[in-house]
């Protein structure tokens, strides 16, 4: 619920559906309205997922980039994955970075 309720306030794409999938599941995927999914690990904070997926979003994937991502990972405290439709997605990770 505290993803849910932050999130408008650091990403400006809006929430388009919020999947977990197990009950017992330590991730949470959120789906945005513009067709891209973000992996959440629900046992790390809040606020520094959303802040590295704000600083990804501004620093590494532009506005125009956006349609063609497929997904963002954000599960590692180390590392972000992410990648874009019709790709193998096999990117190297990104480290994190500490705002």
């Amino acid at each position: 619920l505290s993803m849910h309720r932050t999130w408008p306030a650091k990403i400006n794409s809006e929430i388009a559906g919020i999947r977990i999938s197990k009950l017992d599941s330590s991730e949470v995927q959120f789906d945005s309205q513009e067709s891209w999914t973000v992996f959440f690990d629900i046992n790390r904070s809040v606020v520094s997922q959303l802040n590295n997926l704000s600083i990804i979003l501004s620093q590494q994937i532009p506005a125009k980039d956006r349609s063609k991502l497929a997904y963002i990972d954000l599960r590692s405290e180390k590392w972000v994955y992410y990648c874009f439709r019709g790709t193998a997605c096999s990117q190297e990770p990104v480290p994190v970075v500490s705002p």
